[in-house]
């Protein structure tokens, strides 16, 4: 989690409304790094809900990453490269 929040202030960067950068400013390898990133990020995140489920806790851990994920998954051009890396079983657990 903690990997999480150090990303989280540049994940937010690179998605501010009202800066607009053009698609072809971020390289495939800058593009593919951040959706890897998000996507280890999600898994550790669905873990740590699973196991706090089978304590009988409250699984609130992805509630709170929702904001962000819906951000960068709105994002078109990101959309591809998230399918290719699996986020819809990701999602799906």
């Amino acid at each position: 989690m903690l990997i999480f929040l150090e990303e989280d202030d540049e994940i937010k960067d690179l998605f501010k409304i009202g800066k607009k950068k053009k698609k072809n400013e971020r390289s495939l390898a800058e593009i593919a790094l951040l959706v890897e990133n998000v996507m280890a990020e999600l898994e550790v995140t669905t873990k740590e809900d699973a196991k706090l489920n089978r304590q009988g806790k409250p699984t609130i851990n992805k509630l709170k990453k929702l904001d962000i994920l819906t951000k960068i998954l709105s994002k078109k051009h990101l959309q591809l490269e998230f399918l290719d890396h699996g986020v819809l079983t990701l999602l799906k657990n």
